[in-house]
C-alpha cells in the first residue's frame, strides 16, 4: 500500500510539469509519444530491500498508467539508475540522466544524502527534482523553487518523537546520528525542538560509516554515563539495531525509538513467525488434537458424515457469499468488489487470505485484505448465533 500511494501522484506531476516548465527544457525527455523521467535510486544491486520495494511499485502503477492513455497521450518511461546509497554516484547518475539521456525531469530518491546529491546537480542544470522521499533539511531550507519534495520533514518527525517522550514522563535524550554536515544539522535540530519541552539532550551519539564493535562499545558506554531514558536515531539502521543489542545486554534501562526505517530485527521476527514459528504451532496442535481423538469414537461413518457437511457448508457459504456480493455491487453507489463475499464464513483468517491472494491474481492493483476482513468476522459471529439458535432448538 505504501508504494502503490507513493506512485499515486506520477500522472498528476507529468501533466502539471508538462503545463509548467515550457523553457529551454521543454524538448529534453517529450516527444509525442513519450515523456522520460529519470531516478536515481538506492538499490544496492537489489539488496536494499526499500529501494526495491518503491521501485516496485512506480513500475506497478505506471503500468496501469500507461494502459489507460499514460500522461497527456504519451507513454511515462523511467530511465533507473542504481547509487548504491552512495552521495558522489547519486550526483553522477543524476548529471547522466540530464545531459545525456535528456530526461524531461528527475524523480524519487529516497536516501537523505543521496537526495541532496540529486538536488546539487538537478538545481545546477535547471532541471525539476520531483518526490524526493527524504527528509533531509537541505531539501527545503534555503528553499528550492526547482524540488518538490513529499515527505515530511525530520524535524517533524523528531517533534513528534519527542513530545511522546514527554508525554511519559521522560527528560534525558540520547541522538544517535552519523557524523557529518547533514547529522549535526539535525542534532541542532533535536536540540531546539528539546528546549521548549523541558528535554535535555544527554549524549550525541554521533559515528562514521565504517564504525566497528568496538565503536559500538564506546556509546553504548557513552548512554551508560549519561544516564538517558530514551534514545532515538536518524539513520544508520544497522548500527541502530547493534547498539540496542549491546546496550540490552548490559541491563541499561531505555526506551528505544525508531526514528528512521525498521529495526532489522522486525524482518527477523516476521520470517521466523511466518516460517519456523509456524510450523512448530501446527505440529504441537495437530499432536495435541490427535492425540485425544481414540479410533473408537473417531474412526465412523458419523465423522466422514461430519467432514461431508462442513466441505458442503463452506462451499455454499462461499458461492452464496460471492453470488451476494454481486447483488451489492450492483446496487451500491461506491465501487464494490464482489469477491469479498467469499469471506464471509467462519475461517478465519484463512478466507479473507484467500480472497486477497485471488484478487491479486486477477489484478495486481486489488488490496481486499482489510476489507475481507470484516465479512470474515461476521461470518464467525453469525457461526456462533446460527450454531446457539440451532443447540437451543434441537435439544432434547
Amino acid at each position: 500500500m505504501k508504494n502503490q500511494a507513493g506512485a499515486r501522484w506520477i500522472p498528476a506531476f507529468g501533466l502539471m510539469a508538462l503545463m509548467a516548465w515550457p523553457g529551454a527544457h521543454a524538448e529534453d525527455g517529450v516527444s509525442p509519444q513519450q515523456l522520460l523521467i529519470g531516478q536515481s535510486i538506492t538499490l544496492q544491486g537489489g539488496k536494499n530491500d526499500y529501494g526495491t520495494a518503491v521501485l516496485d511499485g512506480v513500475e506497478t502503477y505506471l503500468s496501469l498508467v500507461n494502459k489507460q492513455g499514460g500522461v497527456a497521450g504519451r507513454k511515462v518511461v523511467v530511465k533507473v539508475l542504481d547509487d548504491d546509497n552512495k552521495s558522489a554516484q547519486a550526483e553522477a547518475n543524476a548529471r547522466q540522466l540530464i545531459t545525456q539521456d535528456k530526461v524531461f525531469l528527475v524523480f524519487g530518491s529516497i536516501e537523505g544524502g543521496p537526495s541532496t546529491a540529486v538536488m546539487k546537480a538537478t538545481t545546477e542544470l535547471k532541471v525539476p527534482f520531483f518526490g524526493p522521499m527524504a527528509g533531509s533539511p537541505t531539501l527545503r531550507m534555503p528553499h528550492q523553487p526547482l524540488v518538490f519534495p513529499v515527505r515530511a520533514e525530520h524535524k517533524e518527525e523528531f517533534r513528534a518523537l519527542l513530545q511522546h517522550a514527554k508525554s511519559l514522563g521522560m527528560q534525558r535524550v540520547a541522538f544517535l546520528r552519523s557524523d557529518s554536515e547533514t547529522g549535526q544539522q539535525h542534532l541542532d535540530n533535536v536540540r531546539l525542538l528539546s528546549q521548549p519541552l523541558g528535554l535535555e539532550v544527554v549524549a550525541d551519539l554521533a559515528f562514521k560509516s565504517d564504525i566497528d564493535d568496538a565503536g559500538i562499545d564506546a556509546l553504548v558506554k557513552q548512554l551508560g554515563t549519561s544516564r538517558a531514558q530514551v534514545v532515538f536515531n536518524h539513520g544508520g539502521i544497522g548500527i541502530y539495531e547493534k547498539l540496542i543489542r549491546k546496550a540490552e545486554s548490559r541491563n541499561l534501562s531505555l526506551q528505544f525509538y525508531g526514528g528512521h526505517y525498521e529495526i532489522g530485527g522486525t524482518k527477523l521476527l516476521l520470517r521466523t513467525s511466518e516460517g519456523e514459528l509456524l510450523n512448530i504451532v501446527t505440529i504441537l496442535l495437530g499432536t495435541s488434537v490427535g492425540a485425544s481423538m481414540r479410533a473408537d469414537t473417531f474412526l465412523k461413518l458419523d465423522t466422514l458424515g461430519i467432514l461431508i457437511l462442513g466441505f458442503l457448508a463452506f462451499s455454499i457459504g462461499t458461492a452464496a457469499g460471492v453470488l451476494f456480493g454481486k447483488v451489492m455491487a450492483r446496487f451500491s453507489k461506491e465501487p464494490l468488489n464482489p469477491l469479498i463475499g467469499a469471506a464471509g464464513v467462519s475461517a478465519v483468517p484463512m478466507a479473507a487470505r484467500v480472497v486477497q491472494k485471488v484478487g491479486q491474481e486477477a489484478n495486481p492493483q486489488n488490496h481486499l485484505l482489510m476489507h475481507a476482513m470484516g465479512p470474515n468476522v461476521a461470518g464467525v459471529i453469525g457461526s456462533a448465533v446460527a450454531a446457539g439458535v440451532l443447540i437451543s432448538l434441537l435439544r432434547p
